[in-house]
């Protein structure tokens, strides 16, 4: 029925009195169970950080085609910093913690909301598709999160930089050298 009842209690007779157990209603008990070995996961794990160097390397040739290497390259960097911080930057965008923060008026609250969800929306999101608490926490990283990882990241996200940077290079103009 899907239905686990645990039971609680100190075996020890001389600890039975003098100390008591406190459950924490906002950290729950948790009950695992093991699946597969350490190894598995971990190649899931670095499979998801592959999928993340693949869109980075997408985004790497987008900005190669509008830009100059250190350009690209600084861009690119850019871009992964900001996805690595996307998430606590989207914390700011909701309107409880916003509103504890500033006493901005109404109209400056809306467009600052705005503008960065249109900023977050253009970041590659590394946080929400990240392995390493699952890995560290022991966790299981399943396939689903592997393909949701590849569809979000490598399909649509790198896709699209890819298909901007074949764009991009079609309108380049290149040079011969003739000597």
């Amino acid at each position: 029925e899907g239905t686990l009842t645990l039971i609680y209690e100190n075996v020890d007779p001389r600890l039975r009195l003098s100390h008591s157990v406190i459950f924490d209603i906002k950290h729950p008990v948790e009950v695992l169970q093991k699946q597969q070995g350490f190894l598995p996961n971990y190649y899931r794990a670095l499979l998801i950080i592959l999928i993340h160097i693949a869109l980075l390397a997408a985004l790497g040739l987008t900005a190669g085609a509008l830009f100059s290497f250190p350009v690209a390259a600084l861009v690119v960097s850019c871009l992964f910093v900001g996805g690595l911080i996307g998430p606590w930057f989207g914390q700011f965008v909701q309107p409880d913690i916003y509103k504890r923060l500033t006493d901005m008026s109404q109209s400056v609250d809306i467009a600052w909301r705005v503008f960065a969800k249109v900023i977050l929306s253009f970041m590659p999101n590394f946080g929400s598709f990240s392995p390493m608490g699952s890995v560290v926490s022991g966790r299981m990283v399943t396939w689903g999160q592997v393909s949701a990882a590849g569809a979000v990241l490598l399909v649509i996200k790198g896709g699209v930089a890819l298909l901007l940077g074949m764009y991009f290079y079609t309108r380049r103009e290149l040079a011969r050298i003739i000597v």
